[in-house]
């Protein structure tokens, strides 16, 4: 786990297996079944080019991700804000982005890049994060 090194390809692998694996239904409510991430550990040991082999510890720590795309997705919701695809930046004054991660501390990395895949990742993890939205309060 340690020595996992993670490429583009290592990641594209990953959510195509994880894609395939959500569609067959073989994904609960706080995540992956133990044969998906099966799966994917399968799928990597037959693809990876570099670092040791992911292992389910590696692959439960890369899936992560999904704290990035929440991220990713509340600033993509912001109004005001507009992402430019083609350059993979915020187009918004430096002052209104620093205002902005005073109170969003975990969207800073974002100013100037985006998230690789995210649509694939926003597909994925679609109704397993909890918003809020459809809650009850009495």
């Amino acid at each position: 786990e340690a020595n996992a090194k993670w490429t583009p390809e290592d990641d594209e692998e990953l959510l195509r297996v994880l894609l395939a694996e959500k569609a067959a239904g073989n994904m609960g409510d706080n995540g992956f079944k133990a044969a998906s991430l099966q799966a994917a550990v399968d799928a990597l040991a037959k693809t990876h080019t570099e670092g040791g082999v992911k292992d389910k510890g590696a692959i439960s720590t890369h899936i992560t991700l999904v704290h990035a795309c929440t991220t990713f997705k509340e600033l993509k919701d912001v109004s005001g804000f507009s992402y430019d695809d083609e350059h993979g930046c915020w187009d918004m004054e430096l002052d209104v982005w620093k205002a902005y991660i005073k109170s969003h501390k975990n969207a800073s990395p974002f100013r100037n890049k985006g998230l690789r895949f995210y649509n694939e990742l926003d597909d994925l993890f679609s109704g397993m994060i909890a918003t809020g939205e459809g809650a009850y309060h009495p």
